[in-house]
């Protein structure tokens, strides 16, 4: 599933969605304070509910107040994405390891420096929710 691995789907200004599929899919994570549209696309691309259009469909605008400059909303979003599923990211490991790129790049890139030490745990995670398996 390469929805885990980063958000192919986008912020949830870009899809139309239909109110049946959303309900179905239990509708926006409450408890997530970013991520919450990911988490959403993951549960319905497990449903098989989305189609996609190959035009370009709109342009997301950030601005500060926005979630995703709060390192730590993201952070906090990030870590419960992994958590919630964790389950599916065993089953699919490239994904999970294409996912803490993702987030350690993201973090670089909005100037919320984070040391060698974030990454290292989320590996870290991985080993631990790999036992079982």
């Amino acid at each position: 599933m390469k929805i885990l691995g980063e958000n192919v789907i986008g912020c949830t200004s870009m899809p139309l969605l239909s109110t049946k599929a959303f309900k179905e899919a239990g509708g926006f994570d409450e408890s997530f304070k970013a991520n919450q549209e990911w988490d959403l696309w993951i549960r319905m691309l497990q449903n098989g509910y989305v189609k996609c259009c190959p035009e370009i469909a709109g342009i997301k605008h950030s601005s500060k107040e926005s979630i995703s400059n709060s390192r730590y909303k993201r952070t906090d979003g990030w870590i419960r994405l992994l958590m919630k599923h964790s389950r599916l990211y065993r089953k699919n490991p490239k994904q999970f390891f294409k996912a803490t790129e993702y987030f350690s790049g993201e973090m670089f890139n909005k100037k919320m420096y984070l040391t060698g030490a974030v990454v290292f745990m989320m590996h870290e995670f991985f080993n631990v929710i790999c036992r079982d398996i």
